[in-house]
């Protein structure tokens, strides 16, 4: 029955298989990459393999899910092959792509999965990366927010050192950028234009920013948010102290609102404007070993003057 279906029909039902995750694992099943969908589809039936060959976006949407313990080899030089083909298959399409890393000892994935990934960068849409664990870098990845990206979201060590740079710098137009959302983890640094106050990102709506300096993270925040008219959520992590270089005050110029980012010595954000962001988080740690939160309601409009919204997490 479903060899006479019509072909919009099955295109639909096909889109639902998406995306198409390859699996590595030593703690459970791999999954095999032969029979991933779509490829498990162009193989039931010549119709079936016309239709799927010829919808370059039913081949746009990876997901690469890594599972490692110690012991075996478990690099599968067939994944890379069958990524080369779903590269291949899905032409001049925007590609959606996530990778988990939990674990790789070896290095499988910088050095035989990323390499390809990045050969189509000027065609990510949208591009999450998480692989905190056991993640080994052999050069410095460098990744420009250039459209039709807009989605970024990078979480590459649990360490200080810098492994990855977004690259800012000739986001200077609204061609340019459709960025809507940025997540900037630990190991990354951010390259920002020559001129900074050129920065231009009118689509950015949501930004998490987590690094190990305060100094850094306010430095660059100065010129994301004046540069982020339509931002909606921001939430900003740090893992370490900095030394600000002038008052730590971050202006958000597009809605004439002034924010404190608290310190130790000061933990409280006094605030009587207006807030248009509809989230705020902050969070930085404290002297004995637990992180601080601040948070706003996402309903709320106002900050009464002097309000802390201070809370405590062990």
């Amino acid at each position: 029955m479903a060899h006479s279906l019509p072909e919009d029909v099955l295109y639909a039902i096909f889109l639902h298989a998406l995306p198409s995750n390859f699996v590595l694992s030593t703690i459970g099943p791999s999954s095999k990459p032969w029979m991933i969908p779509p490829l498990t589809f162009s193989l039931v039936c010549r119709s079936w393999r016309l239709l799927v060959l010829s919808r370059p976006k039913l081949w746009r949407d990876i997901s690469f899910e890594s599972k490692i313990g110690s012991g075996k080899d478990y690099r599968d030089p067939r994944i890379k092959h069958t990524l080369i083909q779903w590269l291949s298959r899905s032409s001049s399409s925007p590609l959606w792509i996530d990778i988990e890393v939990d674990g790789d000892q070896f290095g499988y994935v910088p050095d035989e999965i990323l390499p390809l990934l990045m050969q189509e960068r000027h065609r990510w849409s949208t591009f999450h990366i998480n692989a905190r664990s056991g993640f080994l870098f052999r050069e410095k990845l460098t990744i420009r927010c250039l459209a039709p990206l807009t989605s970024l979201s990078l979480a590459l060590t649990d360490t200080t050192s810098s492994v990855a740079c977004i690259d800012l710098s000739q986001n200077i137009t609204s061609d340019c950028s459709r960025l809507e959302h940025l997540s900037i983890g630990m190991g990354t640094t951010i390259c920002l234009p020559q001129i900074p106050d050129t920065l231009h990102l009118p689509h950015l709506r949501s930004l998490y920013y987590g690094n190990s300096d305060w100094g850094e993270i306010y430095e660059n925040l100065q010129c994301i948010l004046s540069a982020s008219p339509n931002l909606e959520e921001l939430k900003i992590r740090s893992q370490g102290l900095g030394q600000f270089k002038s008052s730590p005050h971050v202006l958000l110029g597009h809605v004439r609102s002034k924010y404190i980012i608290p310190s130790p010595r000061n933990p409280r954000l006094p605030c009587s404007t207006r807030i248009h962001l509809r989230q705020l988080i902050l969070s930085w740690p404290w002297r004995d070993g637990r992180s601080r939160y601040l948070a706003t309601s996402a309903h709320s409009r106002f900050l009464p003057p002097g309000s802390s919204f201070l809370n405590s997490a062990a």
